[in-house]
């Protein structure tokens, strides 16, 4: 049955992340099945436009035969706090839009995550008209930004956003199972899993002809690690580079750290000649590093379902990673993969030496990873679980 679907999700591109990426293939693909799709978010940059057609495009060969709906975007301009990390909705912009809104005739309205202010106003839209909205939690462990102090402030400004929103009816779902357990610390009981997905073979075939190894001067027989994401100490980048120091002996394994933050300049000026900081990298670029890569590590303190492993596992990457929401989802035992308790330097470096001493293992988990996220992890199937989850919010 065709339905309106309104997600309010505050980050969108062309912020890059897990939870913007979440929103365009979640949105595409309820599209693909016949329905129409609003987003809204905020302003976070000066060339976007206002009001967008994002899917179908030209490029997506879709057929006048084909039943299917449509996805817009609507940027409401904001203020950009924490280097637009935070964007704050502008009252009258946003009561504009909301006010179009009305005349949508919206069916469900879908929220990424509780603590934004356009998640608040997301959700008292919703209850204006009527609606209970389906609120998706993207979060395992409050965010830090590498200072006691300031992390302090950070959990009290997310109880106090979750208290606000929570004075609205509304049904919960998480990315992960932990995603789900997270929301518990906030007494929130979830009704279920919403999972983060991936089009794994259209990811593979996207990459482009960079050959980093070539750049680099890296042999085809030393182990490439790689690393995809923000460089910023809540994803482990410092554990990460310590890991490295660690194992400064083997000549034959070679860090890429592919991405920008604040800890860009630690790894530049890491002092090591097998550690590479690519930068901010395409789509295309991403999956070409990725498909050269041995080992993928991501020692990350909170993920939600981290996209960048999917991308990795999609590509047929052996993976190191801390346990964070998705983890074992994607890797229920050591035959898909090594699960960290947390990033300690130690055990990450112990667990590279692992999977670059022993080739069978690394290429045996690389293939049974690759094999279960295809047959788990599709689009067409978060979709379909969010117009389930729709159904029962109407009935509630």
């Amino acid at each position: 049955m065709h339905k309106t679907y309104c997600i309010f999700t505050t980050l969108f591109a062309p912020h890059v992340g897990g939870q913007e990426q979440f929103t365009e293939h979640i949105g595409c693909a309820l599209a693909r099945r016949g329905n129409t799709v609003i987003i809204v978010t905020c302003r976070i940059d000066d060339e976007s436009p206002d009001i967008e057609t994002i899917y179908p495009t030209d490029a997506d060969g879709v057929s006048s035969e084909d039943v299917v709906g449509e996805v817009i975007v609507v940027r409401v301009e904001s203020t950009r706090a924490l280097g637009g990390r935070y964007p704050v909705p502008k009252k009258q912009a946003l009561d504009r839009v909301l006010e179009s809104l009305k005349e949508s005739a919206i069916d469900q309205v879908v929220i990424n995550a509780r603590f934004y202010e356009l998640s608040i106003a997301g959700a008292r839209f919703a209850e204006k008209i009527g609606q209970r909205p389906i609120i998706i939690d993207h979060g395992s462990a409050h965010l830090t930004l590498g200072n006691a102090a300031l992390d302090t402030g950070v959990r009290a400004i997310e109880h106090a956003q979750t208290k606000r929103i929570l004075s609205v009816p509304a049904d919960y779902y998480g990315v992960s199972e932990k995603s789900c357990a997270w929301l518990e610390h906030f007494g929130i009981a979830s009704k279920g899993i919403i999972p983060n997905a991936i089009d794994a073979d259209a990811f593979v075939a996207a990459a482009n002809d960079a050959h980093f190894r070539e750049e680099l001067g890296i042999p085809s027989d030393h182990v490439l690690v790689s690393f995809c994401g923000r460089l910023c100490p809540e994803k482990g980048v410092t554990e990460l580079l310590e890991a490295a120091w660690r194992l400064v002996g083997r000549e034959d394994i070679h860090f890429l750290l592919a991405g920008d933050g604040p800890l860009r300049e630690a790894v530049e000026a890491s002092g090591l000649d097998r550690v590479h900081a690519l930068g901010a990298l395409t789509p295309s670029d991403v999956a070409a590093l990725l498909l050269e890569s041995d080992i993928f590590c991501l020692p990350t303190r909170s993920e939600g379902f981290s996209t960048a492993l999917l991308e990795a596992v999609a590509c047929k990457v052996a993976p190191v990673i801390t346990d964070v929401g998705g983890a074992h989802e994607l890797i229920p035992s050591d035959d898909f993969g090594i699960i960290l308790p947390d990033a300690d330097p130690d055990a990450i470096a112990s667990s590279i030496i692992r999977l670059a001493d022993d080739p069978t293992f690394r290429l045996s988990c690389a293939e049974n990873i690759a094999r279960r996220v295809r047959e788990n992890h599709s689009w067409d199937e978060t979709a379909r679980l969010l117009e389930q989850a729709s159904e029962l919010a109407s009935q509630a």
